[in-house]
Parts: structure tokens; sequence; C-alpha cells
């Protein structure tokens, strides 16, 4: 997500917040489902294929 300057400014500029409250707000419009993980849950350590 930070690769893309423009998108990394733009969610700097409104806080995470924000950006949380209009995905939130989109995933709605569009009948998509979003997922939030907690803030300290370890997503990136644990193994996607054996848990």
């Amino acid at each position: 997500m930070l690769k893309n300057h423009k998108l990394a400014s733009a969610i700097a500029d409104c806080g995470f917040y924000e950006f949380r409250r209009q995905l939130t707000y989109k995933c709605e419009w569009y009948g998509s489902t979003l997922v939030i993980a907690d803030r300290f849950y370890p997503s990136s350590q644990i193994c996607s294929h054996c848990g």
C-alpha cells in the first residue's frame, strides 16, 4: 500500500480511522465483506498453509 505514493499521502492526510471508515462504507455500498484483523494479531507470524 505504501508503495503507491499518492495513496500513502492520502492515508497520511486523513488518518487511519477515516480510511477505515471510508473502506467500511464502500464495502457496504458494493456488498463486499471487510475483514478487520485485531491490531495485535500476529498475522505475519502464522503459516497461511498449516495454521
